[in-house]
């Protein structure tokens, strides 16, 4: 029987909770709990035992110094196992929550981490890890360093598909899919055209957000001054909470948390947003790219991205310079970001001459219908252009990236030319069928944001959700294992 390690952290705890008992008949299944807190849960709520305490296990390889023989050793398997995407360096840059640690630190930090897992897998036959998307370094190293002795880390993305809630499986540190490209290099898929049109087609006529019931409320002076009073009371919990937490290497997460953002930023951010951003208007005579903001900071871009599109500004200055002539970039904001971003972010972003700033409350699927092509580190917003029949260039890793109709950049200097080599490409839905049946083979039905009270606002019904969400991936494991 196969293994793989349930890593709960934050909300994962209760969706993983709940699966362990239906995935337990088909496959060996070993929990790990980021702290106390997961442990006690998966304990008294879900009557698991022999739990791997994160937290716990990896202070007893935390040490005063690094060793620099291991350094190198970490550096080497990030680069390798990374096919030279991270270096220990710029993994450590993608981790925000080193932010308020020394470097040296974060040295003694990452070999800890290191330490851990390796104890794992050299004393543990694993076969699966299943945790978030590689979001900080703890588990990005959990998957490179799995990667090197033959452990998946999979993490599952909400996406598109034939139900209410779907979802798809993707691997590693970059969001690979495996299993929808298996099914690209198969002859036969269980879809017909019928229903991948009919799939399109519901797609088209649905111009509302993805997961739009958790976008924040128009900026009306009463919501903001409603937000603003629930910061100051946030702003004391969170100052509190900082006397509390100790500075210590294992609470650089906790700590970060607290730290950043505080009240005073947070509400500068607020009102000069709501006082002084003016949106740029939409014009139907404009030709014009769409480039939409990511969350910042969050891993689609920072680990997805490569490490190396950290300052989107930057980028968005260097794709508006790439246009041909006469084109414009549309630019907007995360339609669940509410006030995050820093004003001045978005001064300089409108003082680029080609650029217009679009109001994030505006439909992202109508800006992409009347655009030329979607430019996007990875997100949703690519795999939107890709139904709606649009070019598609891409500077990260993500699913779609195996949709031959995609154009991946890896240097800003590439995109002049993909652009005007692709200027006179016509798109039909009839070319973008045999993608697609892959892709809606490989969709698997199941709510899988277990974030904040996702749960609750989608009015989930967990118990059924679980057992779902289990078959698709003892699905998935039976298909992949098949073909590897």
């Amino acid at each position: 029987m196969e293994t793989i390690i349930l890593f709960s952290r934050c909300d994962l705890v209760h969706l993983y909770g709940k699966l362990s008992h239906h995935l337990e008949s088909e496959i060996n299944v070993i929990h790990i709990a980021y702290s106390d807190q997961e442990q006690k849960i998966l304990e008294t709520e879900y009557g698991i035992g022999g739990i791997v305490n994160f937290k716990n296990a990896v202070s007893t390889f935390i040490s005063k110094t690094f060793d620099t023989n291991l350094i190198n050793e970490i550096d080497e398997v990030i680069i390798n196992e990374s096919n030279g995407r991270f270096s220990l360096n710029s993994a450590i840059q993608s981790d925000r929550t080193f932010e308020y640690y020394s470097y040296d630190e974060c040295l003694i930090l990452t070999q800890a981490y290191y330490c851990f897992w390796k104890s794992i897998f050299e004393t543990k036959r694993i076969n699966y890890i299943l945790h978030e998307p590689t979001s900080l370094f703890f588990n990005q190293i959990a998957s490179l360093l799995g990667k090197r002795y033959g452990i998946r880390y999979l993490s599952q993305i909400s996406t598109y598909g034939l139900h209410s809630n779907n979802y798809i499986i993707v691997s590693g540190d970059d969001s690979f899919a495996d299993e929808l490209q298996i099914n690209l290099s198969e002859d036969r898929l269980d879809l017909d055209a019928d229903m991948i049109y009919k799939f399109i087609q519901s797609f088209k006529e649905d111009d509302t957000t993805f997961f739009s019931e958790i976008e924040p409320e128009p900026p009306a002076l009463l919501n903001v001054i409603g937000l603003s009073f629930k910061v100051v009371i946030s702003s004391i919990k969170k100052e509190l909470r900082i006397l509390n937490t100790k500075k210590s290497l294992l609470n650089h997460v906790e700590y970060f948390f607290y730290k950043s953002n505080s009240g005073v930023e947070l509400l500068k951010k607020i009102w000069e947003t709501f006082l002084c951003l003016k949106y740029d208007n939409i014009s139907l005579d404009d030709k014009y790219f769409y480039y939409p903001l990511h969350l910042e900071p969050e891993a689609v871009f920072l680990y997805w991205g490569d490490g190396i599109y950290k300052n989107q500004v930057k980028l968005i200055e260097n794709i508006a310079a790439q246009l041909p002539a006469g084109n414009y970039l549309y630019v907007k904001d995360h339609p669940h970001a509410g006030y995050y971003r820093d004003y001045i972010d978005y001064k300089r972003i409108k003082a680029i001459p080609n650029v217009k700033l679009i109001n994030p409350l505006v439909s992202g699927k109508s800006i992409i219908k009347n655009s030329i092509g979607v430019i996007t580190i990875n997100g949703t917003s690519g795999f939107e252009a890709l139904l709606l029949n649009k070019q598609v260039y891409t500077f990260g890793n993500c699913y779609y990236n195996l949709c031959d109709r995609v154009v991946k950049i890896k240097n800003i200097r590439e995109l002049r030319g993909a652009i005007f080599e692709n200027r006179d490409v016509m798109f039909s839905e009839d070319d973008l069928l045999p993608f697609l049946a892959a892709y809606l083979n490989s969709c698997h039905k199941g709510f899988v944001n277990y974030f904040l009270d996702y749960v609750k606002i989608f009015k989930v019904n967990e118990s059924e959700n679980t057992q779902i969400i289990a078959q698709g991936l003892i699905n998935y494991f039976t298909k992949c294992n098949a073909n590897y």
